[in-house]
């Protein structure tokens, strides 16, 4: 039987489902089951057929999004400066904890309201913006 052929992919086929799986099988159990299949068509000789069977691909669920409510607890919540500037920052800029982690006091353009990020994902720099309630949370930390 030659790779590729309607055959081959009746035997996959076959393979797939003599694997005790529910109805509506979980990713977590779909990607074992085929890892195993794909060592068993590797151990027959089917490298071709190997290549074409995808792994399912992780969901990207959206973020939960806080309330007005829940965002303003959060922001009056921290007890010292640095920690206000530093929620602060991350909720106004959007920032990462590695972002935030890397920041530098010159990296923040008070006349603009602008703060660079450097090293961000991707290994990219960019721009972004800060609210003004930031910028006074930052200064205040700073001026300490």
């Amino acid at each position: 039987m030659a790779d590729g052929n309607p055959g081959d992919r009746k035997e996959v086929r076959q393979c797939m489902d003599s694997s005790a799986t529910p109805v509506h099988p979980t990713r977590s159990l779909v990607i074992p089951a085929l890892s195993r299949n794909r060592a068993n068509l590797l151990y027959l000789g089917r490298p071709r057929i190997v290549h074409r069977i995808d792994r399912p691909r992780k969901g990207k669920p959206l973020p939960k999004v806080l309330s007005e409510e829940e965002v303003k607890r959060l922001l009056d919540a921290p007890m010292n400066s640095k920690h206000r500037a530093m929620l602060m920052l991350v909720y106004s800029a959007g920032l990462r904890s590695g972002e935030l982690l890397a920041l530098r006091p010159d990296d923040l353009d008070r006349a603009r309201s602008l703060l660079r990020v450097q090293s961000g994902k991707g290994n990219k720099d960019r721009y972004t913006l800060l609210s003004q309630r930031a910028v006074e949370a930052v200064d205040s930390y700073l001026s300490e």
